[in-house]
């Protein structure tokens, strides 16, 4: 397996990207049909002894993510990180901004977070074209 990498989606993009949980966020916004053939045909990788990597357990995890929310990950992507992705839609389209902080600092994440999904929210009319 190589490295991780980031991706600009699309449908042929691997379910890993920037971090875990841009992953399940991004998932979250597909109906079950199309989650299940997603993670049919790139099964998520076990990055860390964290990732979740079992499938129903996994489909019960982006059954209960919010779509305004931000989705917070402890050492899922890498060792020593929490991560944060903040949901941005504007229109149609879907997209993460991801925020990771080194693990002695997760207690500063869920503030972390909700800033960033304010400031986000804040700026939404200008990400309009």
């Amino acid at each position: 397996m190589g490295a991780p990498r980031a991706t600009t989606g699309g449908a042929g993009a691997p379910t890993l990207i920037g971090s875990v949980r841009r992953a399940l966020r991004l998932l979250s916004q597909l109906g079950e049909g199309a989650r299940r053939d997603r993670l049919a045909r790139y099964p998520p990788v076990g990055l860390t002894p964290s990732t979740v990597t079992e499938r129903s357990l996994l489909l019960r995890r982006l059954t209960a993510v919010q779509p305004t929310r931000p989705v917070l990950e402890h050492q899922e992507y890498a060792l020593g990180v929490v991560c944060a992705a903040v949901p941005i839609t504007v229109g149609s389209t879907v997209a993460t901004m991801a925020l990771s902080l080194p693990l002695d600092q997760a207690a500063r994440l869920p503030a972390a977070a909700g800033r960033l999904r304010s400031l986000v929210g804040a700026m939404s009319p200008s990400f309009v074209l």
